[in-house]
């Protein structure tokens, strides 16, 4: 080094640096002091420099427990003070990459590149820094650089067998998902999650990937966690964002289907298709605001007209007033429920009230819309003469007495007077005989 251990802490700072860098500072303090006995300032820096080494010690014993956030945070406090200490430089740019901080882990092996291509440590640290930002053609290049150096070098050896079987992982994962077999891609996927707990971007696509997987076996609660799972890795993985959208749509929950979609939006403003889905939602929330006309007649979405005519007859007769006259609370629900089930049907049996319905729309623009139903001011016991003839339920009409037949719903029905008087076209009542059946015809 060409410097006087007596005037060691008499150089200037870069020089004092330099010697701290290499392990001298300790040798060249502790000689001053056997010169120097007595000198306070030097017993004060012999002590930092004491202090420096068991923080080293320290570091070192961080790195190899991976607890790798807080050795970060003791290498740059050692680094304010040893400013160009290589071997420590190294250690920060692996712990960064480590850390989720990958990009700033490249940042500065760049600035060393130059000085330190020839250290498998660096070249190590260096392949780290691009693997974990998802570069792992450039980083395999790295590990194998520093096995051409030294063949012997364990940490790029294990690193570059690694990726290698963590790339088959994944492909074959793939290949059994795009197969449809599920069960084998889950299990291809979590081996590989288990390889690397610290590459936080490459965790995120298989995270992604299995919970496609469990959502193509109908296995919503186990994909959500893994879509959530794989965003908490990954804040602007908008693959992710759009997966967990479509599981929640697939849960009925479109208010959050509606913040994933919104959060694609603000990464990608040019996703294909974003403002169309987010709008498909909307319309989802404004249904859900709306009463279920197909729950409230117990029907399918995709019930016919047949199928909405049949079930407006069986709900009409179990929930008329009526028939549900025991005690004052019995009839108050039934009347709710009897004016709810009118509603519906109202609605549902015409073709274009349910087209716009169907499509989102609210009930009272519906009904702004024009045709004739209950909300536009029809009686509901109106609708129930119109639909069965005649006058009210009476208990001919309430009677499961089969002396009369039945209908294919079992509700016979009797006592029915008079024609529909074109109020439901597409049927027809007989007159006054009580045998007579109600029919539908066929269009």
């Amino acid at each position: 080094v060409g410097l006087s251990l007596f005037f060691f802490f008499q150089a200037e700072d870069g020089i004092r640096d330099f010697c701290l860098s290499r392990g001298l500072g300790d040798v060249y303090k502790r000689q001053a002091l056997e010169l120097e006995k007595g000198d306070q300032t030097l017993v004060e820096e012999f002590k930092e420099c004491k202090q420096i080494e068991s923080k080293v010690e320290t570091i070192n014993v961080l790195i190899r427990q991976e607890k790798y956030s807080t050795a970060l945070s003791l290498i740059n406090e050692v680094l304010r003070t040893c400013v160009e200490w290589r071997d420590l430089q190294i250690k920060q740019i692996e712990c960064l990459a480590k850390t989720g901080q990958a990009q700033k882990a490249q940042s500065i092996s760049k600035e060393l590149f130059v000085e330190c291509q020839s250290n498998p440590e660096f070249l190590y640290a260096r392949g780290i820094a691009f693997l974990y930002d998802g570069n792992s053609d450039y980083a395999k290049k790295m590990f194998q650089e520093g096995l051409r150096i030294d063949p012997d070098n364990k940490r790029c050896r294990e690193q570059f067998k690694n990726i290698k079987k963590l790339e088959d992982l994944k492909d074959r994962g793939n290949e059994a998902f795009k197969t449809n077999q599920c069960l084998e891609a889950i299990k291809l996927y979590t081996e590989a999650l288990e390889m690397d707990p610290n590459n936080r971007v490459q965790n995120s696509v298989l995270f992604a990937n299995r919970s496609a997987a469990y959502r193509k076996l109908n296995k919503n609660v186990e994909a959500l966690h893994d879509c959530n799972q794989a965003i908490e890795l990954n804040e602007n993985y908008t693959k992710a964002y759009l997966r967990r959208a479509e599981i929640k749509k697939d849960m009925g929950d479109y208010d959050e289907a509606i913040y994933d979609y919104e959060k694609v939006r603000q990464i990608d403003p040019n996703t294909p298709n974003i403002v169309n889905l987010i709008r498909g939602c909307q319309q989802e929330v404004k249904k859900a605001k709306r009463k279920d006309y197909y729950k409230i007649l117990n029907v399918d979405k995709n019930a016919t007209e047949a199928d909405i005519k049949k079930a407006y007859r069986k709900q009409a007769l179990k929930f008329h007033p009526d028939k549900n006259s025991e005690s004052e609370e019995a009839r108050v629900i039934a009347e709710k429920n009897f004016k709810e089930i009118n509603e519906a049907h109202s609605v549902l049996s015409d073709l274009e009230k349910k087209r716009r319905y169907d499509s989102g729309q609210d009930i009272e623009e519906i009904e702004n819309g024009g045709g004739a139903g209950y909300s536009g001011g029809m009686d509901p016991s109106g609708i129930f003469q119109m639909f069965f003839g005649g006058g009210g339920p009476g208990p001919t009409m309430f009677s499961h007495s089969h002396s009369h037949g039945g209908d294919d719903d079992g509700f016979p029905f009797g006592g029915m007077g008079g024609g529909m008087g074109g109020g439901f076209p597409g049927f027809f009542m007989g007159g006054g005989n009580p045998n007579v059946k109600m029919r539908f015809s066929r269009k």
